[in-house]
């Protein structure tokens, strides 16, 4: 796929098709591995709404949201619901201070990849 069409959000005709497909084209998280699907009828006042019940733990309905506004499958939603609509910023963290490959999070104090543990270091 061409960075062009990567890059392309989904109209409402393309998430109807695509049902409960993975997404295979959208924001990148490199954190879960999966795109994260932008529509072309997101609105910034839906945007808003939809945010906003996710600050305050409202996921289900936020989720329903979009759903309903979007005609997009609880599997999207979800997608997009998890991120906020977009990629985790704390992925990949800095590098670790024993083998330098990426922490988990900017602030691990566990490698994954090298098993060392650290404290106050």
């Amino acid at each position: 796929m061409t960075e062009k069409n990567q890059n392309k959000k989904y109209s409402k005709d393309e998430v109807i098709k695509f049902g409960d497909n993975t997404p295979d084209r959208g924001i990148f998280c490199p954190k879960c591995e999966t795109n994260i699907p932008e529509f072309e009828d997101m609105t910034p006042e839906l945007e808003t709404r939809v945010l906003k019940l996710i600050r305050d733990g409202k996921r289900l309905m936020a989720m329903v949201e979009l759903q309903s506004a979007l005609a997009c499958s609880t599997h999207w939603s979800k997608i997009w619901v998890l991120h906020s609509g977009k990629p985790s910023p704390d992925y990949p963290g800095p590098p670790c201070p024993y083998c330098s490959k990426p922490l988990k999070t900017s602030l691990a104090k566990y490698c994954l990849h090298c098993q060392n543990y650290w404290r106050n270091k």
